[in-house]
Formats: structure tokens, sequence, C-alpha cells
């Protein structure tokens, strides 16, 4: 093989390279977006109202409160602040979680529902937990989130449902990584503190 042709090999497998990382940049991305925090609550409501767990009035002010309400002071905090939309300042996550917890506190006022009451108190007890974290470094929120709702769908004998999700939050904990949004600690921080609190209703209630 000619010296032309190492170098021209040599740049096909550095393009290679380059390509794919692309493209697994773009995965993570997809991943992220497609499985965000606010998107939890339309499963976990339409789940139950397709098991008669809720009626459809109770399943559309659930939406509203745990995920259309946070999500809207998200937007706002992003075209205030002109942040990027995973939000890298730790002050700017307070209003987005107090909101939520605000919402899981009227969810449990306005819906007269066991499951909802049971599911309201494992989102609060993981908000309480990511907010007290917050406060000392940047965990994973999108992470973080996984962990009530696998717990609720778990408590529900709904295990099939909660195995997938369980590889869910392995794709989205390798997307927060492969993106540089948080690192190894942070992660690892969100799913113990996540679970942690979320079960601990379990014991509690």
């Amino acid at each position: 093989m000619c010296f032309s042709e190492c170098i021209e090999l040599i740049f096909e497998t550095y393009r290679r390279a380059l390509s794919r990382t692309t493209m697994e940049q773009r995965i993570a991305k997809l991943v992220s977006a497609v499985l965000n925090p606010y998107v939890h609550p339309l499963h976990i409501f339409a789940y139950m109202t397709l098991t008669n767990l809720v009626t459809v009035r109770e399943a559309v002010l659930g939406v509203v409160l745990y995920s259309l309400a946070p999500l809207s002071v998200h937007i706002a905090v992003i075209v205030l602040t002109r942040e990027s939309y995973h939000i890298p300042s730790r002050e700017l996550r307070i209003p987005i979680l107090v909101v939520a917890l605000v919402g899981y506190i009227l969810s449990v006022l306005l819906i007269e529902n066991h499951y909802v009451y049971t599911l309201a108190l494992m989102h609060i007890a993981s908000s309480l937990a990511l907010l007290m974290l917050t406060a000392l470094t940047r965990v994973s929120a999108h992470v973080m989130a996984f962990a009530p709702v696998i717990t609720f769908y778990a408590y529900l004998n709904a295990v099939p449902i909660a195995i997938a999700l369980a590889v869910a939050l392995l794709l989205v904990a390798w997307s927060r990584a492969k993106l540089e949004v948080h690192d190894a600690l942070q992660i690892s921080l969100a799913v113990a503190a996540g679970f942690s609190a979320s079960t601990s209703v379990l014991f509690v209630h």
C-alpha cells in the first residue's frame, strides 16, 4: 500500500468516526427530547384511564398539573433568560420544580382518587430530593423523572411497562452523558435519590 493510499485510509477512518459521533449525538438529542420529564404524565394518566383507575376528567386535570404547568414555566424560563433547553443554571431550575410541586399537591386536593394520591406522594418525594440535590450539584432531572414513574407502574403490577421504562431510563442516562449535560456522578445521584425517595412512599404510605 502506497503512502497516498495510507493517508486516504486514515482520512476515511477519521471521517467515519466523525460521522458516527454526529449520528450518536443526534440519537442522544432525540432520546432526550422524546423521553423528557413532561412526557411521563401523558402515558401514566392514559394508562390509568384505560384501566379505569381514573376518570377522563381526572386524567386531563392530572396532565395539566403534572405536565403542562411545569412545561409552561420551563418554556418561560428559556424565553426570558435565553438559556438553552437544558437550563444549565441550577437556580433557574427552582421555579420549575416549585410549580411542579404545587401541581402535585393540587392534584391531591382536587382529585379524590387513591391512585393519584399515591402517584402524587411519589412525585413530591422525588421532587423534594431533586430540589435538595440541586443545591449541591446539577443532577439529571431527565433521569430522576423516571423513578416515581417506574415505581408507580410496579406498584400497579404493570411489570412489563416498568421494565420497558427501565430500559428507556438507561437510554436517557446514556443520552445525557453523551450530550455532556451531566456526568456519571450526577446521573448516579439522580437514580439513587429518585428511587430511594419514590420507594420510601410505599413503606410510609
